[in-house]
């Protein structure tokens, strides 16, 4: 249960009519703006980097960097790719052109594969964006999977 439910079942009884609403950031603002934090905010906390990547690799899956360019953390990436980052979203909503040639960049540079992504949420998305809106291409789909197969075909 994420807040978008919460809100979700606040609009079914009647105390608001949108998700994204006043009553929303009452609630759940980061205080970012406000004074104070909303009265039912609490902060997200992300694993680590590290252990993600390394969490994801052991499951079978392909560590990919999600949306770099809403956080700001490219830095960050040459670490990564030495723990194991295999991917990188270019597509994406947040990122714009810069962004986008940014992230080609960094890709060529330590061979990471491109994915992107429409960050569709249905009902309980922000956004109107329109899922598949972002699709990097199906080669870079192929070259997904050609990279699962290099590193757990050994």
């Amino acid at each position: 249960v994420y807040k978008q439910h919460i809100m979700h079942a606040l609009i079914d009884k009647g105390y608001t009519d949108q998700i994204y609403s006043d009553l929303y950031k009452k609630l759940f603002s980061r205080g970012e703006k406000e004074d104070k934090p909303g009265v039912a905010h609490i902060p997200l906390e992300y694993i680590n980097a590290g252990d993600a990547i390394a969490a994801i690799r052991a499951a079978g899956g392909i560590p990919v960097l999600a949306h770099p360019g809403l956080f700001d953390n490219y830095e960050a990436i040459p670490e990564w790719v030495e723990i194991g980052l295999e991917g990188i979203e270019c597509k994406h909503p947040s990122h714009d052109e810069e962004d986008e040639e940014k992230i080609r960049q960094l890709a060529e540079q330590f061979q990471l594969v491109i994915t992107g992504g429409s960050d569709f949420h249905g009902f309980y998305g922000d956004h109107p964006y329109e899922l598949g809106s972002k699709n990097p291409g199906m080669e870079n789909l192929f070259a997904l999977q050609q990279r699962k197969e290099a590193i757990f075909s050994k």
